[in-house]
């Protein structure tokens, strides 16, 4: 007898001995998810992701907010806004995106949980695709399950870092290096973030590599991203969100990923579209070149063997850091990322020390 797929290919789903065969009983409606939106100063973003929450083909059972916000008024906007199509539950907090998300998992009610960042569009059937594949009987010990990301159309208008880099790479020589240090070889040569993979794997430094798999509609991988990530609530109460990545959290979705991985199967399925529309740049930023050198040092620590091959891939991986700051400062005359480079890894280093 054979088993019907429903159209999808999973060769790159592979077996996972010893578990059982789910990690829990069928979501038949939609009612059974809980959406969970953690959020910071930012009430436009959520209006728009919580409409899109909103205009879902099929319907969560309740939207979770946890906000940090620095000022009031997020509750009744979203509440006036929303129409009250779907059970609004509203939380205030602290900041921090980890502590966010361990408390509006507390507060969820659902046998899945939908995370997502703020500024996150979804399209009309991502809901239902999701739902599709934790029901399929094809799959066996599922921990998560997202959908693949769109990247939105550039308009015209540009920043004064973009300004910057424009006129920077008039000169042959810079767009030459910049090219490089952004190209497939560099990024594997130096083991770090990036590049596609069929499977998402993790590389021996600890960064992550990107899933995409033009061959199946639906497939395993290690690596899932935090912004627009289901999850059965069984998974989250067994996995909890680390508290020791502070503030924007940089890395928790590869460290959460990343363990979950060790024991369930991650799922992308090509089928559910996700916008992200972030307009926050990252680059040539102090903080975030402070955070995530840190944020790396620890994970490594935390989840990564320290086999001698971890450990020279892993000193390359920060080489390659360094040095694409390097590049960027000189792009854009702007040499915050390198500051924050050099004062984060000063402060990981410290910190190891303080433990023997």
């Amino acid at each position: 007898m054979t088993t019907s797929t429903s159209n999808t290919n999973l060769e790159n789903v592979d077996d996972r001995k010893g578990l059982p065969h789910r990690t829990t009983t069928c979501v038949q409606r939609g009612d059974a998810v809980s959406v969970l939106i953690p959020t910071k100063n930012r009430p436009k973003d959520v209006l728009m992701c919580v409409g899109s929450v909103n205009n879902q083909s099929v319907k969560p059972g309740e939207i979770i907010i946890v906000d940090a916000s620095d000022e009031d008024g997020l509750d009744a906007l979203i509440r006036s806004d929303s129409g009250g199509e779907t059970k609004i539950v509203y939380v205030r907090t602290e900041a921090g995106l980890t502590h966010q998300k361990n408390i509006g998992v507390q507060k969820s009610s659902g046998d899945i949980v939908l995370i997502l960042d703020d500024d996150i569009i979804l399209d009309e059937d991502y809901i239902k695709e999701i739902v599709k594949v934790f029901n399929n009987p094809c799959f066996d010990a599922i921990g998560c399950v997202f959908g693949e990301h769109i990247w939105p159309n550039k308009d015209d208008k540009r920043d004064g870092a973009t300004e910057t880099l424009v006129c920077s790479i008039r000169r042959t020589l810079v767009v030459w290096i910049y090219s490089l240090v952004n190209s497939r070889l560099f990024l594997t040569l130096f083991f770090l973030q990036g590049t596609a993979s069929k499977t998402g794997k993790f590389r021996l430094s600890g960064f992550q590599t990107y899933p995409s798999n033009p061959e199946a509609s639906v497939y395993a991988t290690e690596f899932a991203p935090g912004g627009f990530t289901a999850y059965y609530k069984k998974v989250l109460n067994e996995f909890k969100f680390d508290e020791n990545l502070k503030g924007y959290a940089w890395g928790e979705d590869a460290d959460f990923s990343y363990r979950i991985s060790r024991k369930y199967k991650n799922i992308c399925t090509t089928k559910a579209k996700v916008l992200h529309v972030s307009k926050t740049s990252k680059i040539a930023n102090y903080a975030y070149s402070k955070m995530r050198i840190e944020h790396h040092h620890y994970l490594f620590k935390k989840n990564f063997p320290q086999a001698l091959r971890n450990r020279f891939a892993f000193n390359m991986s920060v080489l390659g850091l360094f040095l694409r700051e390097l590049v960027w400062a000189a792009m854009t005359h702007n040499s915050q990322g390198v500051k924050g480079f050099l004062d984060g890894l000063r402060a990981a280093h410290e910190k190891n020390s303080n433990k023997f």
